[in-house]
């Protein structure tokens, strides 16, 4: 995506970065979701063996 211009003016800005948000929101597919909440335990796994650290998630 190219987000041109978010315009002058802080209530300008915002409302375009809400639009921008919402698009990236919308274009998630419930296929995504699914997956991303049933890989979550491994996810988990993954944060907890590295003690907190980076996982390559």
């Amino acid at each position: 995506h190219h987000y041109p211009n978010l315009g002058c003016g802080k209530q300008r800005a915002q409302d375009s970065l809400c639009k921008i948000v919402k698009e990236a929101w919308d274009s998630v597919s419930s296929e995504d979701l699914v997956r991303l909440i049933q890989s979550m335990p491994a996810r988990r796994q993954s944060v907890i063996y590295a003690d907190g650290g980076l996982t390559t998630y």
